[in-house]
Formats: C-alpha cells, structure tokens, sequence
C-alpha cells in the first residue's frame, strides 16, 4: 500500500465514525456513551519516503516524526510507546473538553476505567495491572499509575528466532 491509500483508510475510518455517532446520538444512545481512539506505538521514523524502509508494511507510512520523543516504532524509546488518545463523550465536564492530559496510563488501564464506566463492581478488574483512569481524566488531575513495565523477557521470548537459554529447549 502507499501513502495514498493509507490516508484514504484514514478518511475512510472517520466517516464511519460519523455514522456511528449520528446512530448513537439518533437512537438517544450518545449520553452514555465513551469513544476512546488511541495508537499501538509511534511511527516508523527510519523511513525517509526514500523507497528505503526495511520493513515492506511501513513503507506506507512515509516520513513520519515522533518529535519531541525519541526514535520510534520497534524501539524501547518514548517515540515507541507513548502515544496520543482521543476521548469524546457527553461524559467528560465541559471544562476538560478539547483540552489535553498528560497522565500516565496504560492500554491495560481501559479495562478498569471503562468498568468503572459501566459501574460493574471493583472486583471486575481483580488479578489485573489495569488502573481505573476515569477520575484522574475528568479532573485532570495526577495518574494513579506510577509505572509502566514494558520489553519483557521470559524464557517463552524469541530473539532472532532463537530460544534466549538452552534450558528452554522444548518450551
């Protein structure tokens, strides 16, 4: 795919989400309702638009920047892992719409925040890592979350498609 296309897939998404929106709010759905949109990682950066990017599926991507963030997509830096989300809901006060937060939080944590959203019981994100986010969101307060574990390894990891350790053999 090219550049070209990658932005028609993106126009294409946002006109599906107008009808989405236009549906929830026709059938009286839109008061309760959250849309949360958010990235997996940051872009490519090793591809100049050159024809010389090493993975064929980012060459749609062209030129991209994580700026002010380091490096990006496949790395261990903020510019792999930080990322931006959009959230728009009827829910959020109206002070805290089209402004920004700058807390941490992790795609784990959508689970306990749109629980909590859903008022189902605590015991709902029990022997999870999700936090719920909700609260901190809408007052644009701290995070609850201190950390973020990333990059782990374990002997069921793969590195340049070998077993880490030979006691893995078999695993």
């Amino acid at each position: 795919a090219d550049r070209r296309s990658y932005l028609g897939m993106i126009a294409a998404f946002d006109d599906a989400l107008g009808v989405v929106t236009t549906a929830l709010k026709k059938h009286s759905l839109w008061p309760n309702t959250v849309v949360l949109l958010n990235g997996d990682n940051g872009g490519p950066v090793w591809c100049s638009g050159m024809n010389d990017c090493p993975h064929a599926e980012a060459a749609m991507y062209g030129p991209v920047s994580n700026y002010p963030l380091r490096s990006g997509k496949w790395t261990n830096w903020d510019g792999g892992f930080r990322v931006n989300a959009i959230i728009s809901s009827p829910l959020l006060p109206a002070a805290r719409r089209n402004t920004s937060w700058d807390g941490m939080m992790h795609v784990t944590d959508i689970w306990a925040t749109f629980a909590t959203l859903a008022h189902l019981p605590p015991s709902a994100s029990e022997g999870t890592d999700s936090i719920d986010m909700w609260s901190a969101i809408v007052s644009g307060g701290p995070s609850p979350r201190k950390e973020i574990a990333h990059t782990i390894t374990n002997s069921w990891n793969v590195v340049n498609g070998v077993k880490p350790c030979n006691a893995c053999a078999g695993t």
